[in-house]
């Protein structure tokens, strides 16, 4: 009687279990045709898209190509002397930049120093010495970051460039691993070819 009953329970359960798995199944259809038909209109204007990359890229091509060699050495060579000409030019900027703040700088240490026209000489010079001292600090601090920031990208380029290596390692094993296998899967073809036949053989 026992035992009827526990039969009874593990019926329902495998019969619930069923259940379950069946509207799990459904459940992952419904997904399934909601993402191809997602899929679909994303892949068409993916398409589209690629197309006119390229159409741009066979127009881009073909005027390449009608350019001499020549040409695209001389254009080369145009465009580094204007790249030249725009690091000078931002360079020189730069100095005007940094001479106008000095300028000013001077002018309001000037202005301070008229309005305060009674304090002594040594104490003004002993004032612009701690200034310059403070001002020459956060050049060298500045410089210092500077240095330091590009260290960090020269590690993080070097950490990137081990990586892509790692990765090349193991799609090398991965690709020696599978040649393995069809030659393996070969050899075992070859082998069941050749018994067959000297089957046929000997029966004949």
């Amino acid at each position: 009687m026992k035992a009827e009953c526990g039969g009874n329970k593990e019926e329902r359960e495998r019969k619930k279990g069923r259940e379950e798995k069946r509207e799990r199944e459904r459940e992952r259809r419904e997904r399934k045709w909601i993402d191809r038909k997602k899929g679909e209109s994303e892949r068409k204007e993916r398409g589209e898209e690629e197309k006119e990359r390229q159409r741009k890229g066979r127009k881009r091509e073909k005027k390449r190509k009608k350019k001499g060699r020549g040409e695209r050495k001389e254009e080369r060579k145009k465009k580094e002397r204007e790249r030249e000409r725009k690091k000078w030019r931002k360079k020189e900027e730069r100095k005007k930049e940094g001479r106008k703040r000095k300028r000013g700088r001077e002018r309001k240490k000037e202005r301070r120093e008229r309005k305060k026209g009674r304090e002594k000489k040594d104490e003004r010079k002993e004032r612009e010495k701690r200034e310059e001292k403070k001002w020459r600090k956060k050049m060298r601090e500045r410089k210092m970051r500077k240095e330091r920031n590009g260290e960090m990208r020269k590690e993080r380029k070097m950490e990137e460039r081990e990586r892509k290596k790692e990765r090349k390692k193991e799609e090398r094993a991965k690709e020696e691993c599978r040649e393995k296998e069809r030659e393996r899967k070969e050899e075992k073809e070859r082998v069941s070819k050749e018994r067959e036949t000297e089957r046929e053989r000997e029966q004949e």
